[in-house]
């Protein structure tokens, strides 16, 4: 036991030291060409608000996360807006939402959500909601139709 534990604090050493020689070596590139990403605004006008319309002039109030769906749309969980936004050929219009905090499932003209945060697609474009004021787990068909998957509604734990 004495032998494996010094064989291992040993090994532990010598691995630090060849690491630390390894990367000091290494340093930060200091070239501004040298950068390879650039940043910029697809959609959205900078102030916290909400309006549908052209990309550049639209806007949003807590966008949390966004997919992208096969045909190239884009979808935003915009979670003060209480809506799911969705951003597809130089526009952006609500795509499920009445705009106040609401769980109401059906139709995307009348269906609400509270404050709409996480979005996963599956492969026929169903579009899945997680909401950090609704335990439940909801799904949006490609017409706008949501429905609940998972959950009753009541926080808590059961399978």
């Amino acid at each position: 036991m004495r032998t494996s534990i010094v064989l291992f604090l040993s090994l532990l050493t010598i691995g630090g030291i060849a690491c630390k020689k390894s990367t000091s070596t290494v340093t930060p590139p200091t070239d501004k060409r040298d950068k390879r990403w650039v940043v910029t605004t697809f959609a959205g006008n900078g102030i916290a608000a909400f309006n549908d319309g052209p990309n550049s002039s639209a806007s949003f109030r807590a966008p949390l996360d966004v997919v992208i769906a096969s045909d190239g749309a884009i979808y935003v969980a915009d979670a003060i807006n209480h809506r799911i936004r969705k951003i597809a050929q130089g526009q952006v219009s609500t795509f499920a939402g009445v705009g106040f905090q609401d769980t109401t499932s059906g139709d995307h003209s009348i269906a609400g959500f509270a404050h709409p945060s996480y979005l996963a697609l599956d492969a026929m474009n169903n579009l899945y909601t997680l909401d950090v004021n609704d335990p439940r787990v909801r799904k949006v068909s490609p017409l706008g139709y949501v429905s609940v998957v998972a959950g009753n509604g009541i926080n808590g734990f059961a399978d």
